[in-house]
């Protein structure tokens, strides 16, 4: 089957936010199961190590702003699609997130293609946007109105103009019936997954645990609203509290692209670390701490496939099928009672072990191979 990806924020080189590795996931599964791949991205994350069938488009700034949710009107993404349809006739052309699919759809009328077009959603894009833009000091009431009201005008042209939407999960796809009134049969979910642990150093190569010493850690994109306002929670809240509590016998590791370094008593920020599971292999505990975002949280599988335990709030364990207490702690908020689950899977040896033990199986569910095999034999249905 002929397929053109085509995305806006993701490429195909050290992916390192969700969405990014659910763009390379997907990618990497159809190819491997035979599918002819062609993958259209910005230029921005162009790579030596890219094959021939990748293309690129340039990226659109204003006032050195990345204007990614404006790429329908971006001239040199319309180029590039546009020639890429005259030359080939795809069966389906899958689209992370919304933005692209209304201009792909009109170049289809216009150069009379009949593609399938498919708008892969990692989130429900218009809830997310108005999280990160209402909370976000750094932009102005003008922004914050016009940014939310594209957003959400966006996507619900791209749910009417797609053939099909894949959801992430079950309670992305109920979102998208109910804000956008979609046919349940339009959306089919195909979730994300979890990767496979590569590391290849030792945990004494890193020298970041002492002893007896409990690690603790959290990572995340830092230029992403949400993980920047959890670790900033770790910082002014759950770190102070745990070091009332245990002292400098509990460390908090924070990690993840553009966090800035820093360290206190007990918390220390580690900036971007090439190799996450070197530092996963001697944590105890993973907390996510959440308050918002949307979609699901693929840095919690980064935690269950490598047995760590975690802790979670609601919005953080969103869209994973797992049951509270067997497979992770789950609370509500991040408050006093956070803190007390913590502390009881610190001081619960069994429970950590019972959770470490249930996480592993859980990873399984979600690895990539079953993942990319459900939308192979979905595609074929589709196209038959």
């Amino acid at each position: 089957m002929k397929i053109l990806a085509l995305a806006t924020l993701q490429g195909l080189h050290k992916p390192q936010s969700g969405g990014q590795q659910r763009f390379y996931n997907l990618v990497s599964q159809l190819t491997e199961r035979g599918h002819d791949l062609t993958v259209l991205i910005p230029e921005s994350f162009k790579n030596i190590n890219d094959s021939d069938n990748v293309h690129y488009y340039k990226d659109l700034y204003f006032r050195k702003r990345k204007l990614s949710l404006l790429y329908d009107f971006n001239f040199h993404l319309l180029k590039k699609l546009s020639k890429l349809l005259k030359d080939n006739d795809y069966d389906i052309i899958q689209i992370a997130g919304p933005t692209g699919i209304l201009s792909c759809k009109i170049l289809c009328r216009l150069l009379k293609k009949r593609p399938l077009i498919v708008y892969d959603a990692h989130n429900v894009e218009s809830d997310l946007q108005s999280y990160l833009f209402r909370n976000n000091p750094e932009y102005s009431p003008f922004e914050k109105f016009f940014m939310i009201t594209y957003t959400y005008f966006q996507e619900r042209f791209a749910t009417k103009c797609c053939d099909l939407i894949l959801a992430v999960s079950d309670n992305n796809k109920e979102r998208f019936i109910a804000k956008y009134k979609i046919a349940p049969e339009k959306i089919k979910v195909i979730p994300s997954g979890a990767n496979t642990c590569t590391s290849t150093k030792s945990d004494n190569k890193l020298r970041l645990k002492r002893g007896d010493e409990k690690i603790i850690v959290f990572h995340g994109s830092y230029f992403h609203y949400p993980n920047k306002e959890a670790m900033d929670l770790i910082k002014d809240f759950i770190a102070p509290e745990i070091l009332k509590i245990y002292g400098d016998s509990v460390k908090f590791l924070v990690m993840g692209p553009e966090v800035p370094k820093f360290k206190t008593e007990n918390l220390i920020s580690l900036g971007f670390v090439e190799d996450l599971f070197s530092v996963l292999k001697i944590a105890d505990i993973a907390i996510v701490p959440l308050r918002g975002g949307d979609g699901t949280k693929l840095k919690i599988f980064d935690y269950l496939v490598m047995g760590v335990p975690v802790i979670s709030t609601k919005k953080g364990a969103e869209g994973i099928d797992v049951v509270n207490g067997e497979d992770m702690i789950i609370v509500d908020e991040v408050n006093e009672l956070f803190i007390d689950e913590l502390c009881r899977l610190l001081d619960d040896d069994k429970l950590r072990s019972k959770l470490s033990k249930n996480s592993l199986k859980v990873a399984e569910n979600y690895s990539w191979s079953n993942i990319g095999e459900k939308l192979h034999n979905f595609y074929k249905e589709e196209r038959l």
